[in-house]
């Protein structure tokens, strides 16, 4: 092994030409007194999977005001790596990093030279005895890389990392018996910007219960309580089945997240990514569609009643 690696905590850089500053260490173990460094590239593991093909180094600072690119046996050495990474990379990366902190892996080749110095002649300069070019491969000592760290470098990417999650307010809005239920999908959709995805099932499923229990209080009375909300918002439309999908969907999508949300079964299940979306918006979207159900019957309603009262007078 001819150099002793170790790299520090990313930072972001944004652009089109997006990814990951990396800070290295190196020292120098080679038999000659000194080293000439020509180049260091590489590429970027994670999760088992290559992440990144063109790691190169930006900037080295060698120290003592000496320009050429020479190094000092026993002396460290900093660099600047930039990993450039594509949409699909950190999307790869977020979607498999789970929760705990991010472990890296870096393969880098480092071109160099040894070199042992030449005593100068009287009045003359320091010169070199340079051997072949070689190349070193090795893997820098990374400590794993905290989730916050990560988050962090996207927000420097200036990279919107998830889906847009879109809860339309306005068909919460209509009725009191959602707005429970509304504040509950936007903790959900701050839990999936964290990728804390069982708590995105658990919201989601309070979400509903919310609604159900506005309309029939108590944990007892939650399948009362559907009937009753979907009966103001299908009332007698001549479309029974109508109301009967929608308490089916309810059901399932409820069961859904009862089994990947928190309970206390062995081994317990993690959520994915995408189980954790699709409740996430199959909930919005079922609430949301109830909630215009709910503001359509209560106009229509009052449209009768004035009907009602004009045909009195």
């Amino acid at each position: 092994m001819a150099f002793n690696l170790y790299s520090g905590a990313p930072i972001g850089r944004p652009g089109p030409a997006r990814g990951l500053q990396i800070p290295l260490r190196m020292t120098y173990l080679g038999s000659s007194s000194h080293g000439i460094l020509h180049a260091i590239e590489g590429e970027l593991h994670f999760a088992g999977k290559v992440v990144s093909t063109a790691v190169s180094c930006t900037k080295v600072h060698f120290g003592g005001g000496i320009h050429l690119a020479t190094i000092v046996r026993s002396m460290e050495t900093t660099a600047v790596l930039f990993v450039p990474l594509t949409r699909e990379a950190i999307r790869y990366i977020d979607e498999n990093r789970g929760k705990d902190d991010l472990t890296f892996t870096l393969t880098l080749r480092v071109k160099w030279q040894s070199a042992d110095e030449i005593p100068p002649a009287a009045g003359g300069r320091v010169g070199y005895r340079l051997d072949p070019l070689s190349w070193s491969e090795q893997s820098p000592n990374w400590e794993p890389v905290p989730s916050s760290t990560w988050k962090r470098c996207i927000e420097q990417m200036e990279y919107e990392l998830r889906e847009v999650i879109e809860i339309p307010r306005l068909p919460f809005s209509s009725d009191p018996a959602l707005a429970g239920a509304l504040a509950l999908l936007k903790s959900a959709e701050e839990h999936a910007r964290d990728g804390d995805w069982r708590d995105v099932l658990t919201n989601c499923r309070l979400a509903f219960e919310s609604a159900s229990r506005y309309e029939a209080p108590g944990r007892e009375n939650t399948k009362r309580g559907f009937e009753l909300l979907l009966a103001r918002a299908y009332p007698d439309d001549g479309d029974p089945p109508r109301k009967e999908h929608k308490d089916g969907v309810i059901r399932e999508i409820r069961k859904f997240c009862d089994y990947l949300g928190p309970h206390i079964d062995a081994p317990p299940v993690h959520p994915t990514r995408a189980e954790a979306l699709f409740a996430l918006n199959a909930t919005a979207s079922l609430l949301a569609a109830i909630g215009k159900a709910l503001s359509d019957a209560e106009r229509e309603g009052g449209n009768a009643k004035a009907a009602v009262s004009s045909s009195a007078i």
